[in-house]
């Protein structure tokens, strides 16, 4: 289905409400900081659900309200790059590239995205924020280990997303459209 077709007063009023309610799942992160990775991640989710009724320019515009917002309510920095760089903007990234057909020329470059998203957010906390991330364990470097532990965290979250618009389609989609067609 394509987004809905509302006014511009109707689009700006909901894409502040998904806006709102990302921010105060990502607020949560203060309350609960065991959970500084899975948080960004259903704050992300909220953003792509409004891809769907608002379209993805509007949803955009939802994203950069929420990751300007939780830049200033985030204590935990860290989250705050993690949904910015990766669980904000790759869900509404991800149809973009499920368009192309070669399904290695797709995984090649989920795989650039990845490794590009994973070197700026490991500098943008070293330089930026001054978060030192620490990558031995007994003196043993575990920098390349991690990175591959990335990579696959990333198409588990890639399979999420993918399974989740096919949920969403089938069984949520039509319960939302016809509650604004009212």
């Amino acid at each position: 289905m394509q987004p809905m077709k509302m006014s511009i007063s109707s689009k700006t009023a909901v894409g502040g409400l998904t806006a709102a309610l990302a921010c105060a799942v990502m607020f949560c992160i203060n309350l609960i900081p065991t959970v500084q990775y899975t948080l960004p991640a259903i704050a992300g989710g909220i953003i792509y659900c409004s891809s769907f009724v608002l379209g993805k320019r509007w949803a955009f515009y939802s994203y950069i309200v929420c990751g300007v917002i939780s830049f200033f309510i985030c204590s935990e920095k860290a989250s705050f790059i993690s949904y910015v760089l990766i669980f904000g903007y790759y869900p509404l990234l991800s149809p973009e590239i499920g368009k192309i057909r070669s399904l290695p020329f797709r995984l090649i470059l989920k795989l650039m995205y990845i490794n590009a998203v994973a070197a700026a957010y490991y500098y943008i906390a070293l330089l930026v924020f001054n978060i030192k991330v620490n990558m031995t364990i007994f003196g043993a470097e575990l920098s390349v280990v991690f990175l591959i532990l990335v990579n696959i965290a990333f198409f588990v979250y890639d399979r999420f997303i993918l399974i989740f618009t096919r949920r969403y389609r089938l069984f949520i989609e039509k319960m939302i459209h016809s509650v604004f067609k009212r």
